[in-house]
């Protein structure tokens, strides 16, 4: 989507759209699921991991397993 489109959309869906494309990027360079957990402000694990599920990305369930409550 061009940055000229992006204004089109409402603002929260701006807004949305913004931390999704941060998330993917984070994820992507290699970051923790707990980092995400952390930035995103998931209550647990399995949130964050059913969050990367819809955008389409996979988390290891054997590291989310192993992985502390916070």
């Amino acid at each position: 989507m061009t940055s000229e489109r992006l204004w089109l959309l409402s603002p929260k869906t701006r807004n949305n759209y913004w931390k999704h494309t941060g998330v993917v990027a984070y994820y992507k360079a290699g970051a923790g699921i707990k980092f995400i957990q952390t930035q995103c402000r998931h209550s647990s694990l399995d949130e964050t991991n059913r969050y990367l599920k819809d955008l389409g990305l996979f988390e290891n369930e054997e590291i989310i397993k192993n992985a502390p409550e916070i």
